[in-house]
């Protein structure tokens, strides 16, 4: 995909212009989709020109005119550089895409750039290069203008420095007179330096000092000028993957953007042929009796929680798959109805926090991959809102895991007092992690003391009841799992519930792993005969009974649910503990433990590196709408040179893509939506913005039928609308929008898109085309509105660089002994 971008043109004060004009190349990358190529005009024969007709100099012209030609030089050293260096970090692998390291591209192209300017100036030939790579902080010294430049053992030769300057002047009037000259220098250094803000990156600077430059003045003379310059590419990232324009433009991959959430409403019917991306505030939401269906190989996102409350979701259809990224999946049930998501093909499902089957006569099937990736280290206090983990809380519900070719679950199921506080009369304590990753509401009882260790109490016991509690090796076969804390074994959570309050006591656990190994020892033979080495009889009597009775007590809560976890042959990473739950013939059920593929491996599964990879993803997607593709991991260091600082974009997707200055322009002195018809090859399309963000603003809504906005204080009279002879394009409403009729293109809401009825939204490749076709209407993005063409990211972007960037001059100072010129001077030679 091509970017059209606009020309930057930079002026000096003598009317040499230079052009940097960017043409955007089409491939994948590591870290984006689009690298930019910089191509500069000829400054050369614009400096020639302007001077044909300039006979003499004032010393500012003078400095300058050195300024300029030394800055062709130098761009053209960079021009050729960056494309080369670009061309080379372009790496073909095995699954064909392309990748990119930023950093190495820096690197080489600051080497390649200051290897191409010693060679312009004469000093270092093609071969050289390796004579001026970085080694420490150092620099070349000579006083010579020519000679052996020299840093330990290595040389640099230096071939008429004054003579190479002189070249890039072209100075000469047309007549044949001499008009400006560089007379002589008096020193060079090269030096080379550890970057300041990447400690991989070297960068490299020329300065030349005392450089004396002769010139022709209006009176007739000649007079000298002396100055330093410096040359170099700034000690900065040059933004080679152009990562803010990607946080721009991705949107044109989309289809639907809700930044506040896309809902189905109930009863309504949603076919989706394209990418869509539901912010965190509504997520993405399918209501009661409708239902969702979601081509293969497109991409449903979500910065909030996929959520299907007694309707149905069918993702991957066709058989290519879907990609599925969000922060939970969750079925609910309001209406006492069923609740179905069914991920087909070779889908891939990332999910940060859980997948919760929390409503009753829930039906899940996952087919691909399934990948449940937030995870905290063994020791580490536990955030639950960041621990992956699969649980099942309602009746009579299916998860079906049989089509998986990879389950990860990375965290651990908790026990959720939070989830009882927004009762009324509820008191509720901390959570309470288990030492499961996939588990059920009804598992939570084997983390209580066992009733037979509390002097006769019940537990949970009647709020301030003295208890006492005694857990040894003797007594209890988890012993070996439990940590000791101010001589106890447990903790205590307190729980009101109206009028009748609570102490429930939980076994306190040495780490995760502990806890993942006591629930394998209640239902793995191997793990619980291990903990009856070296035991007495009445000891290994004591453990036997009491692992039965748990496993019996588990066994009855399962059946009462009546609740299955089907787990199938792929491979299964599960960092704690996992039970399947199957129904036999005759309706009785039993729990299987299912042990991690890495288990008995002496290499464990990297979940802190899956961990880091896909949360980078998954942040640099919600806030950019950029899916990073490539296979390679990703890690923060990696995410840092795409996004130095990520904070600075917007947590609302919508903010980082529309530009409220163009919105507004575009809908100016228009109370409803402005809608400009498509010609030519696009019939029944058009352009549509709507600026209805505010609280009183009615929503946007896409059918066949009249819309009226009703009059309000601010308006003389209704306003009708209708989109009946419109079938695609784009449209974009600061507010919210509802969707009631087919629609081919992109639609982005600053609000929540609601689809009533029978839709099918498409999305199309040439939304580009589409835009690019009203200018005014393309300024709404802020990808291609001027005033928005700020650069914050925290590069070097090669869009706004000139040679002033890689130029400096300092200490200029005007000589006093100037000299008559005669009719007779002699055209200087230019070497």
């Amino acid at each position: 995909m091509a970017h059209n971008l606009r020309k930057r043109v930079k002026c000096n004060n003598n009317g040499s212009t230079m052009v940097i004009v960017l043409i955007m190349l089409s491939f994948v990358m590591i870290l984006a989709t689009v690298v930019t190529s910089s191509t500069i005009m000829n400054l050369k024969m614009k400096v020639a020109n302007k001077q044909s007709v300039k006979t003499f100099y004032t010393s500012e012209d003078a400095v300058n005119e050195i300024y300029v030609a030394m800055g062709q030089m130098s761009s053209d050293c960079f021009n050729s550089a960056y494309q080369d260096q670009v061309a080379k970090m372009v790496v073909n692998t095995e699954s064909g895409i392309t990748t990119v390291d930023n950093i190495t591209c820096n690197k080489e192209l600051r080497l390649d750039y200051i290897h191409r300017m010693l060679n312009k100036l004469g000093m270092i030939q093609d071969n050289m290069l390796d004579s001026i790579k970085y080694k420490d902080d150092s620099d070349y010294v000579s006083k010579k203008q020519e000679g052996v430049y020299e840093r330990g053992a290595n040389t640099i030769e230096a071939q008429g420095i004054v003579s190479a300057l002189n070249d890039c002047i072209e100075a000469t009037h047309k007549s044949g007179s001499n008009t400006l000259d560089v007379e002589s220098i008096d020193n060079i250094q090269i030096v080379s330096k550890k970057s300041q803000v990447e400690e991989n990156i070297f960068y490299y600077t020329i300065n030349i000092n005392n450089c004396l430059v002769k010139y022709l003045t209006q009176a007739g003379y000649y007079s000298y000028i002396t100055f330093d310059m410096t040359l170099g590419i700034p000690d900065k990232l040059v933004n080679i993957t152009d990562s803010k324009k990607l946080s721009l433009d991705s949107f044109l991959r989309y289809a639907i953007v809700g930044n506040k959430g896309i809902s189905v409403a109930s009863n309504a019917s949603f076919n989706l042929n394209g990418n869509a991306f539901a912010g965190s505030a509504g997520g993405f939401k399918v209501n009661p009796a409708a239902t969702a269906n979601v081509a293969g190989d497109t991409l449903l996102a979500t910065s909030g929680d996929l959520v299907v409350e007694n309707g149905t979701l069918n993702a991957g259809n066709g058989g290519a798959g879907s990609r599925i990224w969000c922060e939970n999946i969750k079925t609910s049930d309001s209406t006492g109805g069923t609740s179905n998501i069914t991920v087909n093909g070779s889908s891939d499902t990332y999910v940060r926090d859980d997948l919760e089957l929390n409503g009753n006569n829930s039906k899940v099937k996952l087919s691909g991959n399934y990948y449940g990736y937030s995870y905290v280290g063994v020791n580490a206090t536990e955030k639950v809102n960041r621990s992956s983990a699969i649980v099942i809380n309602g009746t009579n519900s299916e998860l079906d895991l049989q089509s998986l070719n990879k389950l990860l679950v990375s965290g651990r199921a908790y026990i959720d007092y939070y989830s009882l506080a927004n009762a009324d009369g509820y008191t509720v304590p901390g959570d309470y992690d288990t030492g499961e990753s996939v588990s059920f509401i009804g598992n939570q009882e084997i983390y209580l003391v066992p009733a037979t260790l509390m002097s006769g109490e019940t537990n949970p016991a009647a709020a301030g009841t003295n208890v006492n509690i005694t857990i040894s090796e003797d007594n209890f076969f988890g012993y070996k799992y439990l940590s000791e804390a101010e001589g106890k074994y447990f903790v205590k959570k307190t729980i009101t519930i109206g009028s009748l309050t609570r102490d429930y006591y939980y076994l306190r656990f040495k780490d995760e792993k502990a806890a993942a190994s006591y629930v394998k020892a209640i239902f793995d033979d191997t793990e619980f005969n291990s903990l009856l080495s070296g035991k007495s009889d009445k000891v290994k009597k004591t453990y036997k009974e009491q692992r039965e009775r748990l496993k019996s007590q588990m066994t009855l809560n399962a059946q009462s649910l009546n609740s299955v976890i089907k787990a199938g042959s792929g491979s299964v990473y599960t960092k704690n503990s996992m039970l399947s739950a199957v129904a036999a013939a005759d309706g009785s059920m039993s729990l299987v433990y299912n042990e991690s593929d890495d288990a008995a491996s002496s290499t464990k599964y990297d979940y802190a590196g899956d961990y880091e990879d896909l949360a980078s993803r998954f942040n640099v997607l919600s806030r950019t709408l950029y899916e990073i593709t490539d296979t390679k991991k990703m890690n923060n260091t990696i995410i840092g040179q795409m996004y130095p600082d990520l904070n600075k974009y917007s947590k609302e997707v919508y903010v980082n893509i529309i530009s409220t200055i163009g919105l507004e322009a575009y809908t100016k002195d228009k109370l409803g939506p402005v809608t400009t018809k498509l010609t030519g090859g696009y019939d029944k399309y058009a352009l549509v913005a709507f600026n209805n963000s505010n609280s009183t603003s009615e929503p946007l809504i896409i059918s066949n039928n009249d819309e009226v906005i009703r009059k309000k204080a601010h308006m003389s009279n209704d306003i009708t609308y209708s989109f009946r002879d419109v079938d695609g394009g784009v449209i974009v409403a600061s507010g919210d929008v509802v969707v009631k009729k087919n629609f081919s293109g992109t639609i982005i809401a600053g609000g929540t898109i609601t689809i009533e009825g029978d839709v099918t939204v498409t999305g199309l490749s040439d939304t580009t085309d589409i835009i690019k076709t009203d200018q005014k209407y393309a300024e709404i993005f802020k990808v291609w509105n001027p005033l928005e063409n700020s650069n914050d990211s925290g590069f070097l972007d090669v869009q706004n660089m000139t040679y002033k960037d890689m130029i400096r001059v300092a200490n200029w100072r005007k000589r006093d002994d100037s000299e008559k010129t005669t009719q007779s001077t002699e055209a200087v030679t230019t070497k």
